[in-house]
Order: C-alpha cells, then structure tokens, then sequence
C-alpha cells in the first residue's frame, strides 16, 4: 500500500505522464490545445461520479460517458 509521500510521489509522476501524453496529444493534433492536466484530473473524478450514479447500468453510462468526452477533447 502506498502512502504518505509515497502516494504523493505516485501523484506526482502520474501527472507527469499525463502532461506528455498531453503535449504529445497536442502536437499531432489529436486533443485541444487547450486542454490541461487539471482537466484530465476532473473528468476523471467526472467519470468515477457516472460509474457510481451508474448503478447497474454503469458500464453502458460509463461508455456512453467516455464518447462524448472524447467529441469535445478534439480540435
């Protein structure tokens, strides 16, 4: 289990790999320029609040979800 400065360092280096993902995203074109890590980090929250509000119709919600995030993260 990962703890304390652990955890803050697994953060840390997730936001890491999030911010090149994202500028590599960006230099093709794929997502928005303007998209940042704290945007990632709320529709991930934003996903998890669907997931459980989901019930048992979650999977189908989180889908349907994930295809209109993805609509409006493109250019």
């Amino acid at each position: 289990m990962v703890t304390g400065r652990g955890l803050d360092h697994e953060r840390q280096e997730t936001e890491r790999v999030i911010a090149q993902l994202l500028r590599q995203a960006q230099a093709v074109g794929t997502v928005r320029a303007d998209l940042t890590v704290a945007d990632f980090r709320l529709l991930i929250a934003a996903h998890h609040g669907v997931v459980l509000a989901g019930g048992p119709d979650a999977a189908t919600a989180s889908q349907r979800y994930l295809a209109l995030m993805l609509r409006t993260l493109q250019p």
